[in-house]
């Protein structure tokens, strides 16, 4: 027989959770930080070398393609397989971090692309 009551047992559960997000976004924040601000670096720099890759590829569009398919890949990767099995590889470990610092440097590239558009336009 417990000796401790269910609210008790509510409260350490709910505890410990906040105990584990705390530790998580301790650990997280400042790696997380830096991917968003190197993605937002990369995606400002990308039009300074623009006319680079007019050189490689004849197509902007096709430029433009890659990073939008780079985009989705790691959306799909990150928020579709959720333990699934991709033609029989594991696609997300149980340590599932380089994917979300992945995820965060593509948020920072799309909006580094977003803020060079607006500079662009203006």
């Amino acid at each position: 027989m417990s000796t401790q009551t269910r609210l008790s047992k509510i409260y350490n559960s709910i505890e410990n959770l906040l105990r584990r997000k705390l530790f998580r976004f301790q650990t997280l924040f400042i790696n997380s930080l830096l991917s968003l601000f190197v993605g937002f670096i990369v995606g400002s720099v990308f039009a300074t070398f623009l006319p680079f890759f007019r050189e490689l590829v004849f197509w902007d569009g096709f430029v433009i393609f890659l990073i939008l398919l780079f985009s989705e890949i790691i959306s799909y990767i990150i928020y579709h397989f959720e333990g699934r099995k991709f033609f029989f590889f594991e696609i997300l470990p149980k340590n599932r971090t380089p994917w979300e610092m992945i995820n965060i440097f593509k948020t920072g590239l799309l909006f580094g692309l977003f803020v060079d558009a607006f500079k662009v336009g203006s």
